[in-house]
């Protein structure tokens, strides 16, 4: 009985063996089933990766047509630009972009934008053919695991399986506040395929909304605020002056050529931008030496590209607010040809807006600066700062 009992758990064995080799003829068509739902998954899992990867350069504007713009040709915006400028405004987040971009503004002969309904007004947000870079969107906030609902923890974990890299590189390559100028292709220059008239008509027709036809018609300084115009400047330069009379993307010179673009950038001190930043949401959990580097990395493209840019003026924050009034004469009158016989209200313009930030560093973070100065100090004097002017425990 043993043995009959271990014949027919043999036979058994070898039947089910055989059946998974040689499935029954109603067993294939699950078995194509799930070959094909495996390869829909596959190529579905790539699509996405692609997609994801575009709105992370792009923003949403890759995916849906801006309703709001100018129908404006390339020929009439290169007519147009002949007797106008359009004034690009950057630099380092939170060292004042805002601020002095909203005083500009004011001048009657500047058009800026109004009621754009993104991150402070910013034109990057408002365009899809140059990238963002990430600003803006809270998918590069370092976050903390117990703030993740359970569908992004979940969206962290494929997104960590499809890429393969680690968080922090990962990161670093998409770019985000204070990381964007540390990413590999941050740069754009002259040279980009994108420097044609199609795209220049794209990108001016999307700001000319928020300037307004008549603005874009009877002002002679169109004026764009977006702190990583730094990056993209030899970019939206060559972008601007396409079909300009003598230009070429990249001249040898500038001399006896007018371009279109000019560019102003404002810098401030690298301890009180990087803590500035640690009070926004997207950069929650940043190291300060983190932070001083995309700093550094900044300030090395505002030198770096200085002789590429035609028009170019550089502004510290500091400087600004011991007399914003003259900064801002200046600023109409020499930088823009502008009438400077401007009375503005400059009375929202703070005194000292980095003393809280300093308080800030010399009660929590003092004990990181010998750090931060042996790593940093050297390149930060290079860009006309000193962190030991933040160290505290000097005694005048």
């Amino acid at each position: 009985a043993t043995m009959r009992r271990r014949r027919k758990s043999r036979r058994q064995e070898e039947e089910e063996e055989a059946t998974r080799q040689h499935p029954p003829e109603e067993a294939r068509p699950q078995v194509r089933r799930r070959v094909a739902i495996t390869l829909v998954a596959c190529v579905t899992t790539a699509l996405v990766r692609r997609l994801y990867a575009a709105y992370e350069l792009y923003g949403i504007g890759f995916f849906v047509p801006f309703a709001r713009r100018l129908d404006l040709t390339a020929r009439e915006w290169q007519e147009l630009l002949r007797e106008r400028s359009v004034l690009f405004v950057g630099g380092h987040h939170r060292s004042g972009t805002t601020i002095l971009s909203e005083h500009l503004g004011r001048h009657p002969s500047v058009a800026s934008f109004r009621d754009t309904g993104t991150d402070y007004g910013e034109g990057a947000s408002l365009q899809d053919v140059y990238p963002t870079f990430g600003i803006g969107r809270d998918n590069f906030v370092e976050e903390q695991e117990e703030n993740l609902t359970v569908a992004e923890t979940v969206a962290n974990v494929l997104r960590e399986v499809w890429t393969r890299t680690p968080v922090f590189d990962r990161r670093r390559q998409r770019g985000g506040l204070g990381r964007y100028a540390l990413r590999e292709d941050a740069h754009w220059t002259e040279t980009s395929p994108k420097v044609i008239a199609g795209n220049q008509m794209r990108v001016l027709n999307r700001f000319g909304y928020f300037w307004t036809e008549r603005g874009v018609r009877e002002k002679a300084v169109l004026l764009e605020k977006s702190p990583p115009n730094v990056v993209v400047a030899r970019f939206l330069q060559a972008l601007v002056n396409v079909g300009q009379p003598g230009w070429t993307p990249a001249p040898p010179s500038f001399g006896g050529v007018r371009g279109a673009a000019k560019f102003l950038f404002i810098q401030r001190h690298p301890l009180a931008t990087a803590l500035a930043h640690l009070e926004w949401r997207e950069c929650e959990g940043m190291r300060l030496t983190d932070l001083v580097a995309h700093w550094v990395a900044v300030s090395y493209y505002v030198v770096a590209d200085r002789d590429k840019l035609q028009y170019l003026r550089v502004v510290t924050l500091e400087d600004f607010v011991k007399d914003p009034a003259a900064i801002l004469e200046d600023l109409w009158a020499g930088f823009l040809g502008l009438d400077d016989d401007v009375q503005d209200d400059v009375s929202d313009v703070q005194a000292d807006p980095n003393a809280k930030y300093r308080r800030k560093y010399c009660d929590h973070h003092i004990h990181t600066h010998d750090a931060l100065v042996h790593t940093w100090g050297a390149s930060v004097r290079t860009f006309g700062y000193d962190l030991d002017s933040w160290d505290c425990r000097v005694v005048d």
